[in-house]
């Protein structure tokens, strides 16, 4: 932590997982379902107040960013207008794009002097701020007149520690979003809205107060993807394996002007035969595209005259496998699950998501007796294409992962969603 982190207030924890696409991906954007998991290791985030010496009236926010799965660590200074303006920047640009004045503009060219990964976090915590320190619907408060007093920002200093690699389809921007967000709930004690988004085990609680954290991160999310679906946001903060399916009524996926996401029904799913546990999962390597820019590719597909039918089967058969794998994982059957996995990555290939070299890697895999698939987006072109999921009932796959060059994670699926934490031994009261 930061030498700004020496004196001030209590500080308060938050983790989220990361995520998972076990199959659906790109198929769920056109109507099909998403099998999606939540994975840990992944990101814990404490903030806290500064003490005000009076002699820095912007003294603005202070970050430590660790990057685990990169090994690299990043210190910023903002000072409060500083990160307010990059806040305000980023949602000029993502305005202008959902009212079609031009192309979305990434966060990376708004950045200003800082690291991309920085310039979410501020994004994420100004936000944040901004979201729970409104008034209540009663009537104001003291404490939240107090809060506004010090707008745009107090003295702050906050720690994230991520132990998902950026850019692979793991949620990192999700996780990341969701654990900021609810730490300044849990930082300002409430205000704004009467109780907690969170019960006494510190998970989030499901109705009113999910959807008001669910709608922040898919917010945030936007500034960075640009029509985000609201599968990451939705699997970080509920956490543990879900059948996802948008309802129908609810828009185009992660489309159109609003700021809320598109609306998804879940059910939770148990993995009586463990069949996760088998999953281990590597990646490829490389930085693939980023999401908007592969899902626009498989949408200019589906308008081809000539290989528009082709895509729109395969994103079917993805549809249907996804369905089918939901079956196996409630009954515990591994070979229709293995099944699975090599039919949603075949169907992957054909809308040109793939990249030659993984897939002959992951062939390489099936040759083995090994079921292999890419998860998340994938890629259009490159060395890499992101996460890749690997059915390993029997153990064997250790030297072929090695030599594919595959970096394995370490993971724990259907794991607990976003929750605060308890605060380490010595802090203030």
């Amino acid at each position: 932590m930061s030498a700004a982190s020496e004196g001030g207030g209590r500080a308060v924890y938050a983790s989220a997982p990361g995520k998972v696409i076990l199959a659906g991906e790109h198929a769920a954007v056109h109507g099909h379902p998403a099998l999606v998991a939540a994975l840990a290791p992944g990101v814990e985030v404490r903030l806290r107040a500064v003490a005000d010496n009076g002699e820095d009236a912007d003294a603005g926010l202070g970050l430590e960013l660790v990057l685990e799965a990169g090994r690299r660590r990043i210190d910023a200074r903002l000072g409060a207008a500083q990160a307010v303006a990059l806040a305000d920047r980023a949602a000029r640009a993502w305005k202008a794009f959902a009212a079609g004045d031009g192309p979305f503009v990434p966060l990376r060219r708004l950045v200003d002097g800082h690291p991309e990964a920085v310039a979410f976090a501020v994004v994420a915590l100004v936000e944040s701020w901004r979201r729970w320190s409104t008034a209540t619907p009663g009537g104001d408060s003291g404490a939240a007149a107090a809060v506004r007093e010090t707008w745009p920002l107090p003295a702050l200093d906050l720690q994230v520690t991520s132990a998902l690699p950026l850019g692979a389809g793991c949620g990192s921007s999700a996780a990341v979003a969701a654990a900021i967000g609810l730490a300044v709930r849990e930082h300002l004690g409430g205000i704004g809205r009467a109780g907690s988004p969170v019960d006494g085990s510190g998970a989030a609680r499901g109705g009113d107060d999910l959807r008001q954290l669910e709608d922040l991160v898919h917010r945030v999310e936007r500034r960075q993807h640009g029509r985000p679906s609201g599968i990451d946001g939705a699997t970080v903060l509920r956490g543990g394996v879900l059948f996802a399916r948008r309802l129908e009524d609810s828009g185009d996926a992660g489309g159109g002007g609003s700021e809320g996401p598109a609306r998804w029904r879940f059910e939770s799913l148990e993995d009586p035969g463990g069949l996760l546990r088998h999953l281990r999962i590597v990646s490829s390597g490389g930085r693939p595209e980023p999401t908007g820019e592969v899902v626009a590719a498989v949408q200019r597909r589906l308008e081809e005259a000539t290989g528009g039918q082709a895509t729109r089967s395969a994103l079917r058969r993805i549809g249907e496998t996804t369905e089918e794998m939901r079956a196996a994982l409630r009954t515990g059957d591994g070979g229709r699950w293995g099944e699975g996995i090599v039919r949603c990555q075949e169907a992957l290939v054909e809308i040109g998501v793939v990249p030659d070299e993984v897939r002959r890697r992951v062939d390489e895999l099936k040759r083995a007796g090994l079921p292999a698939k890419i998860s998340g987006a994938g890629s259009l072109r490159g060395p890499g294409a992101g996460l890749v999921l690997i059915y390993d009932p029997k153990v064997e796959a250790d030297r072929l992962i090695e030599e594919a060059g595959f970096v394995e994670l370490a993971s724990d699926l259907g794991c607990a969603g976003v929750h605060s934490l308890a605060a380490e031994p010595g802090d203030a009261p």
